[in-house]
């Protein structure tokens, strides 16, 4: 199981596995960080295993946020998740190496 646990206003830490079977309920979860407003942080250090999965919530939660005319940076990103958005080219999209 994984979870979005919010530790402070605006800031967010994701806790637990990130894959196809943990992520679909995560992807409603973004609903907070897009009503959170402004600019939204997410620690993605709580991480354990991850694949491609996580990257795509991420992008989700990205756009659920700019939608709403907010901003969001994810930081503590896990290597493997490093690897997955650099090879899929979507590290630019996530801010994966402004937040490293």
């Amino acid at each position: 199981m994984a979870e979005l646990i919010e530790t402070a206003p605006k800031h967010f830490r994701i806790e637990g596995d990130l894959n196809l079977a943990t992520v679909p309920p995560l992807a409603a979860a973004g609903r907070r960080l897009a009503e959170a407003g402004g600019a939204v942080e997410v620690d993605l250090g709580g991480i354990g295993q991850a694949n491609s999965a996580a990257v795509a919530l991420l992008l989700e939660w990205t756009d659920q946020v700019r939608r709403a005319g907010g901003s969001i940076r994810f930081s503590d990103w896990p290597e493997s998740m490093v690897r997955i958005a650099d090879f899929s080219n979507v590290d630019g999209l996530l801010g994966v190496h402004d937040a490293r």
